[in-house]
C-alpha cells in the first residue's frame, strides 16, 4: 500500500475506486493526518460531481471527530461547497450541529432560495440544532415551501423551540395544506404547542387511514407527545389497538402493529 506522501503527489492521478478506498480507510479512523485532510481538500473541488460528492460524504462522516486545525479546514471547505446545492447537501450534513448563529442568515437563504428539496430539509435541521429565536422567521416563511416535507420538517421544528408565536402560521397553511401526511404533521405541531384536545382527537383519527405512511406519521407525533410528557402510553395504546382491529388495509395494519409492540415494550419495562 502506497504512503501518504506518494498519494499527495499522485492525488491527479487518483481513479474513483482507488478514492473510494482511500475514503473508506479515513471514515474508519478518528483522526486524520494534515495529508488527508489535503486530499479531502482538493477532491472536494473536483469537476466530476461524483468525486465532489463521496469526499463530502466522507468529510460529513469523519469531521465530528477531528480537532483544531484540521476541524477548521474541514469546515471552510464545507462552507465553501455550499454554493453546489447537490454535493452542498453532503456538506450541510456534515456541519448541522457545528454551525452558530452567525450562520443562520446563510441557512435561511439555503431554505428560502435552493431548489433540492434534501438540502432545504438539511437547512431546517441545521437551523434547529443552532437553537436560536433568529431562526424562527425563516421556519415561518418555509411553512409554505413548495414540498411537502420541507413544510412538515418546518412546523416540527418551531414545535422544539416553543414558538408558540408561529400557532397562527400555522394554522393559515393548514387551511391551504391538501397533502394528507402534511397535514398530520401540522395536527401534530399543533398539539404541541397548544395541548388542544382537538388535535390530539384528529391524529388519533388519522390511525385509522389507509395509508401506511399517514398512520406512521400520526403514531410518530403521538410517540413524541409521549415522549415530552403530554400524553401517557395507555392514551394512545387502547386506539392503535382499536384502529389495528378495523383496518383492512395489509401494509396499514404492519404499521400499526410496529407501533403497538414499540408501546407495549415501553409499558412493560
Amino acid at each position: 500500500m502506497r504512503g501518504e506522501n506518494n498519494i499527495l503527489i499522485e492525488m491527479k492521478d487518483i481513479k474513483p475506486p482507488e478514492l473510494m478506498n482511500i475514503l473508506l480507510r479515513m471514515e474508519n479512523k478518528k483522526k486524520l493526518t494534515d495529508a488527508e485532510i489535503d486530499i479531502l481538500c482538493f477532491f472536494s473541488q473536483h469537476k466530476e460531481q461524483d468525486y465532489r460528492d463521496n469526499v463530502l460524504k466522507a468529510a460529513s462522516i469523519v469531521i465530528g471527530s477531528q480537532e483544531g486545525r484540521n476541524k477548521k479546514r474541514l469546515m471552510m471547505m464545507m462552507l465553501a461547497s455550499l454554493s453546489d446545492e447537490y454535493s452542498g447537501y453532503f456538506a450541510l450534513k456534515g456541519l448541522t450541529g457545528l454551525l452558530n448563529k452567525s450562520f443562520v442568515p446563510l441557512l435561511g437563504s439555503i431554505l428560502m432560495n435552493y431548489r433540492m428539496p434534501l438540502i432545504r430539509i438539511q437547512a431546517v435541521e441545521a437551523l434547529q440544532a443552532i437553537r436560536t429565536n433568529s431562526i424562527i422567521p425563516y421556519l415561518e416563511y418555509a411553512l409554505n415551501d413548495r414540498h411537502n416535507v420541507v413544510r412538515d420538517y418546518c412546523a416540527n421544528a418551531l414545535v422544539s423551540l416553543n414558538s408558540t408565536r408561529s400557532i397562527s402560521k400555522i394554522k393559515d397553511r393548514l387551511k391551504l395544506e391538501k397533502n394528507m401526511d402534511t397535514k398530520v404533521g401540522f395536527w401534530g405541531a399543533l398539539y404541541g404547542l397548544t395541548d388542544e384536545t382537538k388535535w390530539f382527537e384528529k391524529l388519533i383519527k388519522a390511525l385509522s387511514y389507509p395509508d401506511s405512511v399517514v398512520i406512521d406519521h400520526a403514531s410518530s407525533n403521538l410517540g413524541m407527545c409521549i415522549e415530552e410528557g403530554m400524553l401517557e402510553i395507555n392514551d394512545v395504546l387502547p386506539h392503535l389497538k382499536d384502529a389495528y382491529r378495523k383496518q383492512k388495509d395489509k401494509k396499514a395494519r404492519t404499521m400499526l402493529k410496529k407501533h403497538i409492540n414499540k408501546l407495549e415494550r415501553l409499558n412493560n419495562r
